[in-house]
């Protein structure tokens, strides 16, 4: 085995440093998401982890995120509204499952623009029911709830507020403490070899 000479020492470091990034994606690609939230979108969320790997010249990698709403996740665990002043929490009416998505007509300004109403901060759809005097232009029977008539869609919040689980900086700086000196060696070994 040679000594690992001083031009290979920048790549020796930043080929382990390029490692333990890829590493920690693949965790947080794997367990992390998966085991911390409803994934309705698994592709876009993964996708959403990137790397910047090291090079000889610029000995850091990056591991992050890169979707702006996980910064909330992982620091704050609040949430505030973009416009007005109320958060939408959907109820049922408007996600009938905990991994299903909210159709263009189930959004928010969509039921309103649809003749949803607001009621003790709770936004309903209101469901027309055919036949004489009841067709779209028709009246409404706001009392009727089962059978479609009306459907709590959304629950109106000023702010909204959670424990934060993303845990990416814990799993990256776990990971890098665990595998540094195994990634180290491998690298040393790979660039020494002659």
């Amino acid at each position: 085995m040679g000594a690992l000479g001083s031009s290979e020492l920048p790549i020796a470091t930043a080929t382990m440093l390029s490692r333990l990034a890829a590493s920690s994606q693949s965790r947080i690609r794997r367990i992390n998401l998966p085991s911390a939230f409803t994934l309705r979108r698994p592709a876009w969320a993964r996708s959403g982890v990137r790397i910047t790997p090291a090079t000889k010249r610029k000995l850091e990698a990056e591991v992050m995120d890169i979707n702006p709403y996980m910064v909330a996740q992982e620091e704050t665990g609040l949430k505030f509204p973009k416009f007005g002043r109320y958060i939408a929490v959907p109820l049922r009416g408007a996600r009938p499952t905990r991994q299903a998505l909210i159709s263009k007509a189930n959004l928010p300004h969509a039921v309103m623009a649809a003749g949803g109403f607001i009621r003790n901060n709770v936004m309903f759809k209101t469901s027309t029911m055919r036949g004489p005097g009841r067709g779209r232009e028709g009246p409404v029977n706001r009392k009727r709830v089962r059978g479609g008539g009306i459907i709590p869609m959304y629950y109106l919040v000023p702010s909204w507020k959670w424990r934060p689980k993303y845990e990416f900086r814990k799993t990256v700086e776990e990971l890098v403490g665990a595998e540094y000196p195994a990634e180290f060696q491998k690298a040393f070994e790979q660039y020494t070899r002659k």
